[in-house]
């Protein structure tokens, strides 16, 4: 009897221990959320002392278009790059806008110049949130998109 008991538990011991062994299966990752905008961030050269350009564009895309009731807006990270005027900036009557194909209202281009005063010469990140909207027909979904560049900003001469 206590042999049989002992050899249940060697099985069993090597059923576990095998199974430990072996991988479990991967899960597909849920697909992310169908984006319907490309987002781009980019920036010239900056002296120290002087306006730093960087510039934000939002292209709706599938059918959608920037919600003109939307305060459009970015907030910055902290940056030893660049300040800031305020820890907001609205963009909204700012922007350039691009009327969609076909429509006398709708914008599907978005194309926003930030001026922040250059401060630190270097190369330095520069990041933040975009916040916006983009519509369609159906339904109207609000983004907060975080975009990042590296800025090159050198010393006056």
């Amino acid at each position: 009897m206590k042999a049989a008991l002992v050899l249940t538990l060697v099985v069993v011991s090597a059923c576990k221990q095998e199974q430990a062994a072996s991988p479990t299966p991967a899960t597909s990752p849920t697909p992310a959320k169908d984006k319907h905008f490309t987002v781009s961030f980019s920036g010239q050269p900056a002296t120290v002392g002087d306006a730093a350009r960087l510039s934000l564009r939002l292209v709706a895309t599938d059918g959608f278009h920037v919600n003109a009731d939307y305060p459009v807006s970015f907030v910055p990270d902290e940056s030893p790059a660049v300040a800031f005027a305020a820890p907001r900036v609205p963009l909204k009557d700012t922007a350039a806008k691009t009327l969609c194909a076909g429509s006398a209202e709708d914008t599907c281009a978005l194309d926003a110049t930030l001026s922040p005063k250059a401060v630190a010469a270097g190369t330095h990140r520069v990041s933040g949130v975009f916040a916006f909207s983009v519509c369609s027909a159906d339904q109207c979904l609000i983004e907060k998109e975080p975009v990042s560049l590296q800025l090159v900003v050198s010393a006056p001469q």
